[in-house]
C-alpha cells in the first residue's frame, strides 16, 4: 500500500507490488514453467527477447501482452498509423454487422433464397425449351436427309405425329 511520511496509508485504492526478476532464474521453455507466477515472471523478464512462436497458442493473455510490448516499440508517427488502422478496421466491422442485422430485420436473406430458386426455375426452363428446340431440329435434319420417320422416332423419342407435324412445316 502506498503510505505516507507518518507510515499511514495514503490510499486503499492504489498499491504497488514489486517483484525481484533478478532472483527469477528459470531457463525452462515457457510452456514447462509450473503454474502462472513462473509464467509471469519469465514473461515479464524476457519480453524483450520474447518472439510470438515461443509463447503458445493457448496463453491468449501472454499473446495479448506481447502485441502490446510490440507497439510500444512504435514510433509515433507508426502509432499514429496503426491506430488508424485499427479504427479503420472497426469501422468496417461495424458496417458490415449493421447491414448484416438490417438484412436479417428486412428477411433480405429470405427474398434473396426465394429469388435464387426462382432463377434456378426459370434456368431449367429455358434449358428445356432449348434442348427441345435442338431435338426437333436434330429431327428435322434427319428426315430431311430421307431417314425413315419410324428411326427418327425411335432415336429422338418423338412421336409420328410430331415428326409428321415438323414434315410439312419446313
Amino acid at each position: 500500500m502506498l503510505k505516507d511520511d507518518k507510515n499511514r496509508v495514503f490510499s486503499e485504492k492504489v498499491s504497488y507490488l514489486l517483484i525481484d526478476l533478478t532472483k527469477f532464474a528459470a531457463r525452462k521453455q515457457f510452456e514447462k514453467l509450473a503454474g502462472d507466477q513462473q509464467k509471469w515472471c519469465y514473461a515479464i523478464k524476457n519480453m524483450w527477447r520474447l518472439d510470438a512462436s515461443d509463447i503458445p497458442e493457448k496463453y491468449d493473455v501472454f499473446h495479448e501482452l506481447y502485441e502490446d510490448c510490440q507497439l510500444s516499440k512504435l514510433t509515433t508517427m507508426e502509432k499514429e498509423e496503426y491506430e488508424k488502422s485499427v479504427l479503420e478496421y472497426e469501422d468496417v466491422q461495424d458496417a458490415m454487422e449493421y447491414h448484416r442485422r438490417m438484412g436479417k430485420a428486412e428477411g433480405f436473406n429470405d427474398g434473396f433464397e426465394k429469388g435464387m430458386e426462382k432463377g434456378r426455375e426459370e434456368g431449367r426452363e429455358e434449358g428445356r425449351e432449348e434442348g427441345m428446340k435442338a431435338l426437333l431440329q436434330t429431327a428435322k435434319n434427319f428426315l430431311a436427309l430421307g431417314i425413315p420417320v419410324a428411326d427418327v422416332a425411335k432415336a429422338t423419342g418423338l412421336s409420328k405425329e410430331q415428326l409428321s407435324k415438323l414434315k410439312t412445316e419446313k
